[in-house]
């Protein structure tokens, strides 16, 4: 299932896209052919990318982004921006959990909701409820535990307290963590 369209990440305009590529294959270059955390023109090109970047990006994220997203997609990881949505709606999270578990969609758009998870649950561990059960319940017994959707969007809910005004009433089988 797709993001809702309403909550799609804004479009980067295409000079911004071509500025941060060209940053980040410096940057890349630079790392490869031997420079490190303590080169002042890595350096300089790293505080010049946090910049324009949503977070801020340290020298390991450009050693290591090779090994799991395209140059393509982290850029767009620091350039897409999750907001709080005041009137999200049930249908909408669930959509966004959907787009989640099913991993649809590219690291770039994956890492963007989860971003629309954490911010609007106020829960920075959000991925662990996905992908990581027994370290977000704290419980070494629930590492094989398969919630449902709904299931996981309930522990949300409750844990951060934030209820959607539409949601249904939603069992959860385990009790939140201490």
């Amino acid at each position: 299932m797709p993001l809702p369209v309403r909550l799609h990440p804004s479009e980067i305009h295409h000079d911004k896209l071509q500025s941060m590529n060209a940053i980040a294959e410096e940057l890349t270059n630079l790392i490869d052919t031997g420079s490190d955390e303590k080169s002042s023109k890595v350096n300089a090109l790293i505080e010049k990318w946090n910049i324009f970047a949503v977070s801020k990006f340290e020298f390991s994220d450009f050693r290591d982004y090779h090994s799991w997203i395209s140059t393509e997609n982290f850029v767009k990881t620091a350039l897409y921006q999750a907001k709080y949505q005041e009137d999200l709606s049930f249908h909408e999270a669930k959509q966004i959990i959907e787009f989640i578990s099913t991993a649809e969609g590219n690291e770039a758009l994956q890492g963007y909701a989860l971003s629309l998870i954490e911010l609007n649950f106020s829960e920075p561990r959000a991925s662990d409820l996905f992908y990581y059960p027994e370290d977000w319940f704290k419980n070494d017994s629930m590492s094989d535990v398969n919630l449902t959707n709904d299931e996981i969007l309930g522990y949300l809910m409750k844990k951060s307290g934030r209820w959607l005004s539409d949601a249904p009433e939603i069992d959860l089988p385990y009790p939140l963590p201490a």
